[in-house]
């Protein structure tokens, strides 16, 4: 190579080095300005329709339906009452890490009011220990521990003997008031109560900080009295300022109302309906062909009722619904069953919807649920990625009358991988849409913003209050 070629060459690789910066920052505008774009233009092209598939739009006017479609970079609140839908998408300052979401069932761990209690029990000394931790936004632990222990003078009739549904029902609160019973099976004998915790931190625990008192009390029959006399408690809840006890006695559902003082303030009773715990008792309502549904049940709640949700054993889709009117403990206000799925949407035997929020007014029960979309597009996918679909249901008199799906582009989560190898695929919350806060109101949060069904006002449409 000739020296003025060597020159050339030099001078020009000194060149590239000395403004190398240039083409690489031109590269990094160029990138941050597409991820900017997209993300604004994902929230620009949002899309929100309302599909009516069975019935009247007209059955929607004591509601309101509320919520978010959420990803990592966007939340898009709407308002649906009757045929008029509103939304509005906001965009993050950054993205959104994973977010904590209140399950309506319970394990040993349960949380609610932005606190997670755990129990633990010790059947052989009737003693249960209560640990509670507080959390914040995100679903961490903040601050200390406290626990509270608990001893009550039950028996079990056998060392193994079972409770009738898991310990953590029996754990309730009315505000900052914590309350627990045992829910005890037919085979325990003694003593039962409701007792209003006392909790004390774990670094300083004394015996007047940390005794709870029970509020009432109730004799145990234990498995030697008749069968009619005989008593299982499935849970203990709280609406308002009032607790329930639900007791099952004699294929009855009995759901006593108690002041938080103890006092007793009434009771409802639901015939005909055999509560499952084990698996013998499982075995046993088959055999029989028995209307017969498991003891877990899961919770709904507002500021007007209660509803607990029961699952057939026959068909975990099918639900038995029983609402209760925060000020009328004494009084069923509905019992319905029903049947969830949509025959419009694809899903399997083994999928079913997963219930959101329940509503009971002027005769009819409304039912927000969300399902996973099982269609030939998605057969090879993940749980995760399956696109979900929101559907609203009414039913009346155990009949369904309407139905209704949200329908939006943005929730279409095949995100590019339905070719992909469903082993290979990775599932990253803050790319993949979902809803969330998800609420039945009434109908009086739209009429708030009939006066323009536009965007304006309802920035975040999930956080509106009245429920």
């Amino acid at each position: 190579m000739k020296s003025n070629d060597v020159q050339i060459w030099r001078t020009f690789i000194f060149y590239i080095k000395k403004h190398l910066f240039i083409p690489v920052l031109l590269l990094a505008v160029y990138t941050i300005w597409f991820i900017c774009s997209n993300v604004f233009a994902q929230a620009e092209n949002f899309e929100l329709s309302i599909q009516h598939r069975r019935g009247d739009a007209a059955e929607l006017k004591p509601i309101t339906v509320t919520g978010k479609l959420v990803d990592g970079y966007h939340s898009a609140g709407f308002i649906w009452h009757e045929n008029n839908l509103v939304h509005e998408t906001v965009i993050f300052k950054e993205a959104a890490p994973n977010r904590f979401t209140r399950s309506t069932t319970r394990n040993t761990q349960y949380r609610f009011e932005g606190q997670e209690f755990s129990i633990h029990a010790n059947q052989y000394f009737a003693e249960y220990t209560i640990i509670k931790q507080r959390l914040h936004g995100q679903g961490y632990y903040s601050g200390s521990t406290e626990n509270a222990t608990i001893t009550l003078p039950i028996q079990a009739a056998t060392d193994y003997a079972n409770y009738f549904n898991q310990i953590s029902y029996g754990l309730t609160a009315i505000n900052d008031d914590v309350y627990f019973t045992v829910p005890v099976s037919t085979t325990h004998e003694g003593i039962n109560g409701i007792y209003k915790v006392s909790f004390a931190a774990t670094d300083r625990i004394s015996e007047q900080q940390s005794v709870s008192f029970p509020i009432t009390s109730f004799t145990l029959p234990g498995k030697d009295a008749p069968q009619e006399e005989q008593l299982a408690i499935a849970g203990l809840d709280a609406t308002g300022d009032k607790l329930l006890l639900l007791v099952t006695q004699n294929n009855q559902l009995i759901i006593n109302s108690f002041a938080a003082n103890g006092s007793f303030l009434g009771k409802s009773v639901v015939p005909n309906i055999q509560l499952i715990s084990t698996s013998k008792q499982l075995a046993e309502a088959i055999a029989s062909n028995a209307k017969a549904y498991y003891a877990n049940y899961s919770t709904y709640r507002n500021n007007e009722q209660i509803s607990f949700v029961f699952s057939s054993i026959e068909n975990f889709g099918d639900k038995l619904i029983v609402t209760i009117d925060n000020n009328q403990p004494d009084k069923l206000a509905s019992v319905m069953r029903i049947h969830p799925e949509s025959e419009q949407l694809y899903y399997s035997e083994n999928d079913s919807a997963t219930l959101q929020d329940i509503r009971f007014v002027d005769g009819k029960l409304y039912v927000l649920s969300t399902f996973l979309d099982n269609g030939p597009d998605y057969v090879y996918l993940t749980d995760p990625l399956r696109s979900t679909r929101l559907v609203l249901q009414v039913y009346s008199n155990h009949s369904k009358i309407y139905e209704g799906e949200l329908i939006t582009n943005m929730n279409d989560d095949k995100i590019q991988l339905i070719q992909e190898d469903a082993a290979r695929v990775e599932f990253h919350e803050r790319r993949h849409r979902r809803f969330e806060e998800l609420a039945i109101q009434p109908a009086a949060l739209a009429q708030q913003n009939k006066s323009s069904y536009s965007s304006s006002g309802i920035k975040d449409a999930a956080r509106l209050q009245g429920r």
